[in-house]
């Protein structure tokens, strides 16, 4: 019997929205439960891989198609599947730039679990007890591989019994000092047009949910928990039109009335924290109270907030930084700056006395050259070096280009997501280093493409950016890295796909990147990561995707034991390329004077495509570089996201709205 293209959408949309429907239950650790993620077409051949998934001496709890284009079809009930490992030629025809095809499937385990796998291509038996993480074994002649993963565990939407439907975002995890995992988010309620700031007690089955009102909007909240026991959440949220911090403290009653820690006029977001060794609370953010980006720190010592201290204030704009405490109490906070004409990544030391004496480092120059450098992450709690990872991208970035161009006048001019990579560099003894071995990211050779075309068939294919750190139970730093498959996209039919992946060092060099189970989402979505009592890094996050019907909910869970690392990395010098101060030409405006009306001539632009649009949606990246683009690359007096009326549906236009306050 043949299906009619419309039927295989219908069963594979089924597919998706079967997988989605998870018991209205706490998820719980599970030790003998892992993830494990199937490839196929790793020879890069147009050929059909349907097949089904068996297990002996374990059980498939779930499964989930990975890479999928929407003529593939995926059965969860019977972990069957039929797809093919194809990119078809034209801007639409695909949603990926690589042919390979996966499949996950969660299997609870024995020590003798094993898989039986049939395709198509042949079939093969996957020992559970053979795989090692980050490094992937290979089957049927290195066409297919099987690699373990870990745990991955969907928060229910709503726990309070309610039938109240909302999209969940903007996690953040802490574990207390009874080992109990406490995740917080963002619940945006669609027939209100409001957000609500949920926390809650993933390992006491006795509560619910707690909802902490603050306003109708809110953004980036923060766990952040004490060695002496203390709980807090920080977020950002406006009263009376403006965005300022606030905090609660988990007490013996429960959490604390909100207290607004920041009152000057000027948006305070972009928000992170860290805990020191004394169990300080650190706080950093952006600012816009000078008319410029600024970087801002705060810290909580015995009961008392610190001033907020300047640690970044140029004429031009600073970005989104990112803090680590050291264990002697120095705080380290990374970020990005515009005040040479391009974005380039600083990083600079506070400390601040008993008597609230605060005294600023040398600032280091992390990396500044022409290029596009930004979205810093930091680590200095190992006490040996300060590692700041970062994105990096093209020169001239947001300049003079035209839609497909990238060259003006024979200057390069890079487009705002052409490429992306990210970089990683350690600050020791004052040195500028890097790592002997670098980290593993499929790269081009050039990534000064003069023609950039919306074909997912086309050269550009993957960009890693949104770099963030953690420690595991050894000690070993562990980067994560948001990773998207489908290059510089037309019109994908499955939308945009960014997926966080997590690697480490060892002897050797790094870890083949692990996928995190289910963790597709935007560009710019964090990944929360904790320490637990049990030695797991636990991890929270948000997955979802409005263009197959996927709402955002969130997800946690815990990242593999790795079976081999290293937590001394091996650094070499590195040589800091240094481009001169780019002189922006002056803009002008003029004005007209009509009937006694005077007029003024304002540029700007009135329509771009992000990653909440069906449209293009990985040519720009995100929101925030959208308006990063406006402020400095191009200096707008205006920008409108505008896409096209049928690209955004509520949930991401709320996110959008809240972007431009």
């Amino acid at each position: 019997m043949r299906l009619t293209t419309a039927a295989l959408t219908a069963l594979f949309l089924l597919g998706i929205l079967a997988f989605q429907s998870e018991p209205n239950a706490k998820p719980a650790p599970q030790e003998n439960v892992h993830w494990v993620k199937l490839t196929f077409g790793l020879d890069d051949k147009s050929v059909a891989w349907d097949g089904s998934a068996a297990v002996q001496q374990g059980k498939i709890l779930e499964s989930a198609p990975w890479s999928f284009e929407l003529r593939d079809r995926f059965d969860p009930a019977s972990h069957k599947w039929f797809c093919t490992t194809v990119v078809l030629q034209g801007r639409s025809a695909s949603s990926f730039s690589e042919p390979q095809r996966g499949v996950l499937l969660k299997v609870q385990r024995t020590d003798n679990t094993e898989l039986k796998i049939e395709t198509r291509q042949g079939e093969f038996d996957v020992k559970l007890a053979d795989l090692s993480v980050g490094k992937p074994a290979l089957f049927l002649d290195g066409r297919a591989s099987a690699e373990l993963l870990g745990s991955s565990e969907a928060l229910p939407a709503a726990q309070d019994g309610s039938e109240i439907s909302t999209e969940d975002d903007y996690p953040t995890i802490a574990i207390d000092k009874n080992g109990d995992r406490w995740v917080a988010w963002i619940a945006y309620e669609e027939a209100a047009k409001r957000d609500h700031l949920r926390v809650l007690n993933l390992d006491d089955a006795s509560q619910a949910f707690t909802e902490i009102p603050t306003s109708r909007e809110q953004m980036e909240p923060r766990l952040v928990a004490t060695g002496k026991g203390e709980l807090w959440l920080f977020w950002s949220a406006p009263r009376f039109g403006n965005w300022d911090l606030w905090s609660s403290q988990f007490q013996a009653d429960g959490w604390s009335n909100p207290v607004r820690l920041t009152t000057a006029a000027g948006t305070d977001f972009h928000l992170e924290a860290a805990t020191g060794p004394d169990n300080s609370i650190w706080l950093t953010w952006q600012t816009f109270r000078s008319g410029n980006g600024d970087v801002m720190v705060k810290r909580r010592k015995n009961g008392v907030w610190s001033d907020s201290i300047a640690v970044a204030k140029s004429a031009a704009n600073e970005w989104e930084p990112a803090i680590s405490i050291a264990p002697d109490g120095t705080a380290w906070v990374a970020y990005d700056s515009y005040e040479n004409g391009n974005y380039d990544v600083l990083l600079t030391s506070l400390s601040i006395d008993e008597n609230g004496k605060a005294k600023q480092g040398k600032t280091h120059e992390v990396a500044v050259s022409a290029d596009f450098e930004a979205h810093a992450a930091v680590d200095a709690t190992d006490g040996k070096q300060v590692w700041v990872a970062y994105d990096a991208a093209g020169q001239n970035w947001g300049k003079d280009f035209t839609r497909d161009q990238t060259e003006f006048k024979g200057q390069y001019a890079e487009t705002l997501h052409a490429s992306r990579r990210v970089e990683l560099r350690a600050i020791m003894n004052g040195e500028l280093l890097q790592p002997k071995h670098a980290l593993p990211q499929k790269l081009l050779d050039s990534i000064h493409p003069k023609v950039i075309s919306h074909s997912n068939s086309e050269a550009m294919k993957r960009f890693y950016e949104q770099p963030q750190f953690a420690r595991d139970a050894n000690d070993r730093l562990v980067v994560f890295l948001r990773v998207n498959l489908q290059g510089y996209a037309g019109h994908p039919k499955m939308g945009a796909a960014w997926e966080v992946f997590a690697t480490t060092a060892t002897k050797d060099g790094w870890l083949e990147p692990i996928l995190v189970p289910l963790s597709r989402g935007r560009q710019n979505q964090s990944i929360s990561t904790a320490l637990g009592a049990d030695n797991r890094l636990h991890i929270a996050w948000s997955h979802g995707h409005h263009q197959v019907d996927q709402p955002q909910r969130v997800r946690v869970g815990a990242m593999p034991e790795f079976s081999s690392g290293n937590n001394s990395i091996a650094l070499v010098a590195t040589q800091l390329e240094k481009a001169p101060k780019r002189i922006e030409p002056e803009i002008r405006s003029w004005e007209m004077h009509q009937k006694g009306e005077t007029y003024q001539v304002y540029f700007g632009d009135l329509h771009r495509h992000t990653d909440i649009s069906l449209c293009t949606p990985t040519i720009d990246g995100c929101l925030v570089d959208a308006y990063r683009y406006a402020l400095d690359g191009a200096r707008l007096d205006f920008l409108a996201v505008t896409d096209h009326t049928r690209d955004t549906d509520p949930y991401p236009c709320g996110e959008r709205k809240k972007r431009t306050t």
